[in-house]
């Protein structure tokens, strides 16, 4: 259940559902915090809003939030989840918005853009249903960050786009245009008290460290659009304990199984030593009672009646490292027997 007491969806990697941990919910819910600071008091759209849950983070804030989102089922489990005055959902896509023109102050639509091809056909409608001061955030992985590097291909993105690309398809329909660079990273964090604080990323360059005002290495890049002045967008840290970290989890998560095939290990050998050990003890008995056989030639001049004692065949014995040990000293056994 999630916090407003409704049935979750399931993650199938195609959007991002509160409840999954690790880097993609530190990357997501940022993108939300931050925009949800343009939003105060504002006529809001939320393009592919998804599961709902950035709808909502927004409408806490805003004058009203509409979700919009080209899936029935996500749109039929927002509006059940997530139920509040200024908020409600519809279905639509990014190339026809069910929204009147110059209706809207803000459109944010986070990790859209790679799902399909009509990028231009999305700007032209969010042009047309934004006020004439009105304000894109939009989002979109760095192609060769995100994959050219990592050899990594989502089977969900249609379309991705490099950075330049990224900024020549806001700046063909925008006056403005300004971007953020964001990553998950590990490090250490110094932040200045009081106001006019400058946030630098530094970084190792060798055995040097190089210190810059924008993040060179961004795997996803949030621009703010408009034809009015633009708002400073801040820049900040979403801190998450180590512990919770997507890191630290998966290699918990390998520790628990490589634990758990040790000891299924530890039982197999066990239970391999016990049935070799009764191999043994029987193989030897066996050996031992194959080892007295009285000749039938003293036999029958001694005792005509008596019967040579021999060691059964056909023994099936699964351990064949014992049976070996077993063959070896029966036949020591055999020439060393004085009869």
């Amino acid at each position: 259940m999630n916090a407003e007491g409704t049935s979750e969806m399931n993650f199938t990697g195609e959007r991002y559902v509160p409840g999954v941990k690790g880097n993609i919910e530190l990357e997501h819910r940022h993108r939300y915090l931050l925009a949800r600071e343009l939003c105060h008091g504002k006529d809001v759209l939320d393009l592919a809003s998804g599961e709902g849950y950035g709808s909502a983070m927004l409408s806490s804030v805003a004058n009203c939030v509409v979700g919009v989102d080209i899936a029935h089922d996500a749109v039929q489990h927002s509006q059940r989840a997530y139920v509040r005055q200024n908020l409600r959902f519809m279905v639509g896509s990014c190339a026809d918005i069910p929204l009147p023109d110059a209706s809207i102050d803000v459109v944010v639509s986070f990790e859209t853009l790679e799902h399909h091809d009509q990028h231009d056909e999305m700007m032209a409608e969010v042009k047309r249903v934004l006020r004439p001061d009105g304000l894109l955030i939009v989002s979109m992985p760095d192609k060769y960050r995100y994959s050219d590097v990592p050899g990594y291909k989502n089977e969900f993105h249609v379309k991705e786009l490099y950075h330049h690309e990224f900024a020549g398809l806001l700046r063909r329909h925008f006056t403005n245009a300004s971007f953020y660079g964001q990553r998950v990273a590990f490090g250490s964090v110094v932040v200045g008290k009081g106001p006019n604080v400058r946030l630098a990323k530094i970084h190792e360059e060798g055995t040097a460290l190089a210190c810059s005002d924008e993040m060179i290495d961004a795997v996803y890049w949030i621009g703010l659009a408009s034809n009015a002045a633009l708002p400073a967008f801040g820049s900040g840290f979403l801190e998450q304990a180590v512990g919770n970290s997507q890191t630290v989890r998966e290699y918990t998560q390998a520790l628990s199984q490589l634990y758990a095939k040790l000891a299924a290990l530890a039982t197999f050998l066990k239970d391999t030593l016990s049935t070799c050990a009764r191999t043994m003890a029987t193989s030897k008995r066996n050996a031992a009672a194959g080892s007295i056989q009285i000749p039938s030639s003293r036999v029958s001049q001694n005792h005509p009646n008596a019967t040579p004692v021999r060691a059964p065949h056909n023994t099936r014995v699964p351990c064949f490292s014992a049976i070996k040990k077993v063959t070896n000293a029966h036949a020591i056994t055999k020439k060393s027997c004085p009869v």
